[in-house]
């Protein structure tokens, strides 16, 4: 079971291009496939035995006749154990892991993955070939009733697979965040419908929405993600993350002070969500702030700095002109003061307990009369 499950995921990957990075197979990669498969082969092996003791106390009860034959019907008792746990296993557990591929401020390719439940047709071709191995046992055995015996595990596959056919919004919706990631948004926007069909609640539906809205922004469909953005609001009026795609959406179509506003209630509804900076940065940078742009590019950044997207603008900005940002207390004596050799611009100044703090942007060389 162990190596049927690890090859299983090892196909999976390699089918998802990333079991490899530059020729030479991840290390962490195959940390994660043989953790899952242990696991799931640790569980497979609690069913089984508990399926055998249960075959055994049945078999104590109503002992087998002597022209049975004891080694096949042994044989038989492990099969049909392997099978019916393996059932269960694929109509309970998430096993299926949807691995994705992502950008490391190491430079490098890490992964994360997400379990799910395995589809219908997916549990039907699992089940196959330990129902085959049934049924031949059972053919070739000297037990009674093989008809019956044979139509209960065609039955129990077709059952399993119709169990697993219902609404798999999870599967749906990781799916859609692997094609976001590797930048497949056509498939992304499938995914993200058949998310939205699947859904059974107003936060699913919000969240499939937003990705439909991501989807069709990237695809230069500016209107349409408004439309599907807008949906998630209306769904989920707490979800913070479409505000930041409302955000990108009014910019590119040029109405500002909605782009701006969509942008500022993104930073005041999920502070810590990287991509409402980056609206925000996109912003200012369009309305010619560079350093404010500068500012949120850089917390965005800070935020997570394994998005591709993220990365490129920060390190845009920062090589197009070197900004330095530094605080001034206005009304105290610090005994040193900041020295700008470029452009100093003003960003913004608060004041607390009494102290007011005024923040600068200086795109030049930034020196402190002290040193």
């Amino acid at each position: 079971m162990f190596t049927l499950i690890s090859l299983g995921l090892l196909i999976e990957t390699h089918y998802r291009g990333i079991l490899f990075i530059d020729n030479e197979i991840n290390n962490e990669l195959l940390k994660i496939i043989l953790f899952r498969s242990a696991y799931t082969s640790i569980v497979f092996v609690f069913l089984q035995n508990i399926f055998s003791l249960v075959v055994n106390a049945v078999s104590i009860l109503k002992p087998s006749s002597k022209e049975h034959g004891t080694n096949v019907v042994s044989s038989t008792n492990i099969f049909q154990s392997t099978f019916y746990s393996l059932v269960i296993i694929l109509v309970t557990l998430n096993i299926r892991p949807i691995l994705q591929k992502v950008f490391s401020n190491k430079g490098a390719y890490d992964i994360s993955y997400a379990l799910v439940r395995y589809d219908a047709i997916q549990t039907i071709l699992i089940l196959t070939i330990p129902a085959l191995l049934l049924i031949f046992s059972i053919l070739k055995s000297q037990i009674g009733y093989k008809i019956m015996r044979i139509g209960l595990v065609l039955a129990v596959v077709a059952i399993a697979g119709i169990y697993n056919n219902k609404a798999n919004y999870d599967a749906r919706i990781y799916e859609t965040r692997a094609k976001w990631i590797t930048r497949d948004w056509q498939n992304q926007n499938l995914d993200a419908q058949k998310a939205l069909n699947d859904a059974t609640s107003d936060e699913e539906r919000a969240t499939a929405y937003y990705w439909l809205g991501v989807s069709e922004n990237r695809q230069k469909n500016y209107e349409k993600g408004l439309e599907y953005q807008l949906k998630a609001v209306e769904f989920d009026p707490t979800y913070g993350a479409p505000h930041s795609s409302l955000s990108a959406s009014y910019l590119m179509l040029g109405q500002m002070d909605k782009s701006l506003f969509h942008a500022e209630k993104c930073i005041e509804m999920v502070p810590s969500y990287a991509w409402c900076y980056y609206s925000l940065a996109n912003y200012y940078w369009v309305t010619g702030d560079e350093a404010n742009a500068f500012k949120n590019a850089q917390k965005a950044y800070e935020l997570d700095p394994n998005r591709v997207d993220i990365k490129n603008m920060y390190e845009s900005m920062k090589s197009n002109e070197e900004v330095t940002l530094y605080t001034v207390y206005e009304n105290i004596e610090t005994g040193c003061f900041n020295i700008c050799s470029g452009t100093k611009k003003l960003i913004g100044c608060s004041e607390k307990f009494g102290v007011k703090e005024c923040e600068y942007s200086c795109s030049g060389t930034l020196t402190n009369s002290c040193d």
